[in-house]
């Protein structure tokens, strides 16, 4: 069997975790048998990338960049389809060669669907306000996020577009709850 073509790969089995569902689309996209290694934490898939047990992991790039920096890992690519601030001198999975891939986490403030929209829009102007703070700029930065503020019409459009995305990412992955 062709080393190159099998490849191994864990991820933390959690609803709010895509790196299972970013594997099973680069397998997909690549054509490459991926195996799927169900690790109880990421702490733990970690150290067995940080070991050489396990050949690749998707994680925040953050969170590895210390040890890359150290010379203990090497960030092969980020899944976005623009390079990381945090790490510049790595490439997209996109310019790698994987044409289009894009698995990207996103956080959004959300509430009860019956709030008025005077409340939306006052909350949306403040949240944008503070996320335009040098000061929260840093520190997002620091943590390797790179934040996006977007009104209450476009972030609908964008949540539902990345839910299109996911299912189909599930089904490509034939994921299914037990």
């Amino acid at each position: 069997m062709n080393k190159f073509r099998t490849a191994v790969y864990p991820f933390k089995i959690m609803t709010d975790r895509v790196g299972h569902l970013a594997g099973a689309l680069l397998g997909q996209m690549t054509k490459t048998n991926m195996v799927h290694i169900p690790y109880k934490s990421s702490d733990t898939a970690r150290t067995d990338v940080l070991g050489g047990q396990v050949g690749f992991m998707f994680d925040n790039t953050a969170i590895f960049l210390p040890h890359a920096k150290a010379g203990k890992v090497r960030l092969l690519a980020t899944s976005a389809l623009t390079r990381s601030q945090a790490a510049k001198d790595t490439p997209t999975l996109h310019e790698a060669g994987v044409p289009n891939f894009e698995v990207v986490g996103w956080f959004a403030l959300m509430g009860p669907a019956n709030i008025p929209e005077s409340i939306m829009s006052k909350l949306n102007a403040e949240v944008s306000r503070i996320m335009s703070l040098p000061e929260t700029q840093e520190r997002l930065a620091s943590l390797g996020f790179e934040p996006l503020t977007m009104g209450v019409n476009a972030s609908g459009a964008y949540i539902a577009d990345q839910l299109g995305k996911f299912k189909t990412m599930v089904n490509a992955a034939g994921a299914r709850v037990d």
